[in-house]
């Protein structure tokens, strides 16, 4: 029985190793004709890289780096999931290039919206944006301002209620198993939050400022991957950065203070420990709907899911003996 078991599992990876392996030479070659057309080149004389995905690349999307004689390019193929995972490369193409009118972003150089690819030249990084080192974290902080103050106008609107509503409602039935803390304890305690209190204005937000997200270049500071953008208060935007970065209170404290620029009152605070809460909460979920639609990757999105449901529980309790 084990052995049928190690054979079954044997085959099932070798189809989907072939799978891949077909699907990943149909997106290079569409990328080859696409950049072909574009340049007015041989397919021949263009050569595409897979990069390997990694925890970074949590959406799952194929990305290529490709050379056309000493020039290089970057090759985005969006997820099929998309629309599960409310990510999308249409999204990308279209924020990214209203932020790139404000120079907060790279220029996009094609997208086909058919095959679902976008590729912009490849930009080298001058340096890795440290959040702990005072210089680039300030020019973080900066380039966050300035999108926040950009009067950018992004198409659609985000609210973190529905988007965890929506990641559970989604697992769920791709029979995702929640720890029942997550849905006794969590839930309960975020039903008390109120929506109006905690978010108060709209501003064009990135929704995945995560350090690797951004490009520090000769040229100037930039986000990339505009898959989650939309108009929400922009302090979401710096609660999501201190979610990802597992930042303590103390930290998040001295996140908002340099973001501010002045003392922060106690209703900042209050509702800036709740958006933490909140965006935790939609990585927890986001991570748990991904152990069903990456299996291959599902231990890993578990272990993340994990350590997002432990911060959020630390918060809550704390929230609860306060009031």
């Amino acid at each position: 029985m084990r052995y049928r078991f190690f054979l079954c599992n044997v085959l099932l990876l070798v189809r989907v190793t072939c799978f891949s392996s077909e699907r990943n030479s149909v997106i290079e070659d569409s990328i080859k004709h696409l950049l072909a057309d574009f340049l007015l080149t041989n397919p021949s004389h263009i050569f595409v890289h897979q990069l390997k995905d990694g925890i970074t690349n949590c959406y799952n999307n194929s990305d290529y780096v490709v050379r056309v004689g000493e020039k290089k390019y970057f090759a985005k193929c969006g997820n099929r999931y998309g629309d599960l995972l409310l990510t999308s490369v249409a999204n990308d193409a279209l924020c990214r290039t209203i932020a790139a009118a404000y120079e907060i972003a790279p220029a996009i150089l094609l997208y086909d919206p058919q095959k679902r690819i976008l590729i912009t030249e490849l930009i080298d990084k001058k340096a890795d944006i440290d959040l702990s080192d005072m210089t680039t974290k300030e020019k973080y902080i900066n380039l966050l301002r300035r999108l926040h103050a950009s009067g950018a106008q992004f198409p659609n609107t985000f609210c973190p209620f529905q988007a965890i509503k929506h990641y559970i409602d989604s697992a769920l039935g791709l029979a995702v198993d929640f720890p029942s803390v997550l849905l006794q304890e969590v839930l309960p305690g975020i039903a008390t939050f109120s929506k109006e209190k905690i978010f108060l204005c709209s501003a064009p937000c990135h929704l995945d400022p995560q350090v690797s997200n951004v490009l520090d270049t000769q040229e100037g500071t930039y986000f990339i991957d505009w898959e989650c953008a939309a108009m929400t208060d922009p302090l979401f935007d710096l609660a999501c950065v201190c979610a990802i970065e597992e930042f303590s209170d103390q930290q998040m404290l001295a996140m908002l203070i340099a973001y501010l620029g002045s003392a922060c009152s106690k209703e900042d605070i209050t509702r800036f420990y709740c958006m933490r809460v909140l965006a935790d909460l939609r990585y927890c979920t986001y991570c748990y709907l991904q152990t069903a639609l990456s299996p291959s990757k599902g231990e890993l999105f578990k272990t993340f899911a994990e350590g997002f449901l432990g911060q959020i529980l630390e918060r809550l309790r704390k929230i609860k003996r306060r009031s």
